[in-house]
């Protein structure tokens, strides 16, 4: 196996210097576009004009979402990538940390009166990549907490491929081939743990949550 993997990753080329740029520049971008998102919609509009003149990549191309890798994939991981990859990795028991803290306090104040997807994290050595629970309109609650400034649309939700505009015929998939899948689907709401995510940030979150529950 790993003379297979090192035979067809000789074989593959090397990205163009313009493609690394993209990616190196999403970090910088992001981090001046997401804590100004709502200020007269300043991040909204910067991640739009640089995805509009090719600045910015999308993360999920045309191509991709019709089942079919886009031209310059297959690839070898620039130098300039792997240097930003390992440094993350160095972070990874922080980032690990930071997402247990946020799903615990998630589930201190969520697990009594919602219906949520993970077991007890006090129990789990597992990592919440995401701290998921079921609502019946979740995309009501997405669009409520957009107005209050809190961004809950991830993208993977609507449909059991994402994201939700994957071409479903393209990816063999026919709608009741998971019918569980389709329905949790349509009913899941993610709730994030990332790194910028604070305990205020999910104390908001959680408030914005329990407002629309007693309505």
């Amino acid at each position: 196996m790993a003379k297979r993997l090192k035979e067809f990753q000789e074989k593959c080329g090397s990205p163009s210097n313009f493609w690394t740029l993209q990616q190196l520049l999403h970090p910088i971008i992001f981090a001046v576009a997401l804590p100004t998102y709502y200020f007269f919609n300043f991040g909204k509009f910067l991640i739009w004009f640089c995805q509009k003149i090719k600045l910015l990549s999308k993360a999920v191309t045309k191509k991709e979402k019709k089942g079919e890798n886009p031209d310059y994939f297959p690839q070898k991981m620039s130098n300039a990538l792997a240097i930003l990859a390992l440094n993350q990795l160095k972070k990874l028991n922080k980032f690990n940390e930071h997402r247990r803290k946020i799903a615990e306090f998630y589930e201190n104040n969520l697990r009594e009166n919602f219906s949520v997807v993970s077991r007890p994290v006090s129990r789990s050595f597992a990592v919440s990549w995401k701290y998921p629970i079921f609502m019946a309109n979740p995309k009501e609650i997405r669009k409520r907490a957009k107005k209050e400034h809190i961004i809950l649309d991830d993208g993977w939700w609507g449909s059991p491929v994402v994201p939700p505009d994957t071409d479903l015929e393209k990816m063999k998939y026919k709608r009741g081939d998971c019918p569980k899948a389709e329905k949790i689907a349509k009913t899941i709401l993610n709730l994030p743990t990332h790194i910028n995510i604070s305990i205020y940030d999910a104390q908001k979150i959680i408030n914005s949550l329990k407002t629309e529950n007693e309505n």
